[in-house]
């Protein structure tokens, strides 16, 4: 089965990545991560994956109320500043610049699957 961007919940202490980069997931993380070590960890993004880079933050009350978009090249050039992330964060990778993908909250966390592609 394939699961879908909108279906991607983290369970707790994870930080999910989605879409283009070569294995989508979440990852379980105990120390401070930010974006580009969350990419990393997936795989790195594909050569279609567009360079700007949607964050859904979790804020305390456990909704995701805060989006951040990053451009890629900026990051990997230093032209912006690290960004960090904490567990329940959601970083989508985009090769649509037009799409955004849907986050709905689910009743239970789905847990992806390591071998989902």
């Amino acid at each position: 089965m394939k699961l879908k961007e909108e279906h991607l919940i983290p369970m707790e202490n994870e930080i999910a990545v989605a879409g283009n980069v070569f294995s989508p997931r979440s990852i379980k993380r105990d120390v401070q991560t930010d974006l580009t070590e969350a990419i990393a960890f997936c795989g790195g993004v594909r050569a279609d994956a567009d360079r700007m880079i949607r964050v859904l933050k979790k804020s305390e009350n456990g909704t995701y109320s805060r989006e951040v978009w990053v451009d890629l090249r900026d990051l990997l050039t230093g032209r912006r500043q690290k960004l960090y992330l904490r567990p329940g964060d959601i970083v989508i990778v985009s090769n649509d610049k037009k799409k955004k993908a849907l986050i709905r909250e689910l009743p239970v966390p789905i847990k992806i699957p390591k071998d989902y592609t």
